[in-house]
């Protein structure tokens, strides 16, 4: 088996191909600063132009099976990829599994379930979702020329700010268990040990809070040292796209899945143990 591996500049989604023990593994990136196999002569910024470097390099490879990093304009680039070549695209996939010598995205799914989802057309394709790096030692890459697309074009070079959120050591998210009477407690909170704080999609769903500070599966991923969770039942959608070190959860239903994932569990309700967690939190983050 040939896979072609479009890795970002974390490498973010190589780790998994580990388990394709006697795969060859190829790997291409749009950015001519990270170390791949085949590389963009120069650095690609648009979707379309990263559709006509991975038909470059799919020429040159004839893989059977290609794995896109999770950033924005590679799997953009990829959607062009899948619908001008009539190709399946397993997106969000969480894990690659091997059954029956098939390739599998193991895709999260509603009510803490995963779906096991698998491609039929050739080559397969799928968006791997993964926080865990891996380098890569290519002596001599290869760069490869592509035609340039007009219809789309780089505005400004400036970068956005990070979400402060990816940066925090300590986060606070917020649940629907949270009345939105008590956000301003909440904050103050947060604002007292340093926290950043963050939500659920629910959440931003009705308006409470803007899509920036949604936490998970469609919003972002944060790993930080503390994750405090107040009113969140842990439902898959919103815990992958956390990874912390520590996760302390505070809930009604002694039954919350997040207390599965927790180092502390305190089955109370926020407001009463609010004040008491301020201060040891305090303490803790010195």
């Amino acid at each position: 088996m040939k896979v072609l591996v479009v890795i970002d500049k974390n490498k973010s989604n190589l780790k998994e191909t580990e388990k394709l023990y006697n795969a060859e593994i190829i790997t291409a990136s749009f950015d001519r600063e990270t170390n791949a196999d085949f590389v963009a002569n120069e650095t690609i910024t648009n979707p379309l132009d990263g559709y006509n470097f991975l038909s470059n390099v799919y020429n040159y490879t004839h893989p059977d099976a290609i794995f896109f990093a999770d950033s924005i304009l590679i799997k953009e680039a990829a959607s062009y990829f899948a619908g001008k070549n009539g190709l399946g695209l397993i997106a969000h996939s969480k894990e690659l599994k091997i059954k029956d010598n098939m390739l599998i995205g193991y895709v999260p799914g509603g009510s803490n379930v995963f779906a096991e989802v698998v491609s039929t057309s050739h080559p397969v394709l799928l968006i791997l979702r993964s926080n865990e790096s891996k380098n890569v030692s290519s002596i001599k890459p290869r760069y490869v020329t592509f035609v340039k697309n007009n219809s789309m074009h780089l505005e400004s070079e400036e970068k956005t700010r990070e979400n402060p959120l990816k940066l925090a050591r300590i986060v606070v998210g917020i649940g629907r268990g949270v009345k939105p009477s008590l956000f301003p407690y909440v904050k103050d909170f947060a604002k007292d040990i340093g926290a950043e704080i963050g939500c659920t999609r629910p959440l931003v769903d009705i308006g409470l809070f803007p899509e920036e500070k949604m936490i998970g599966e469609t919003g972002i991923s944060i790993s930080p040292q503390i994750y405090i969770a107040l009113g969140i039942s842990g439902a898959l959608q919103h815990i992958v796209g956390v990874n912390a070190k520590y996760i302390i959860s505070v809930n009604t239903d002694p039954y919350a899945p997040i207390f599965a994932k927790s180092a502390v569990s305190i089955n109370q309700p926020v407001e009463t143990v609010l004040k008491e967690l301020k201060g040891c939190l305090r303490n803790f983050s010195r």
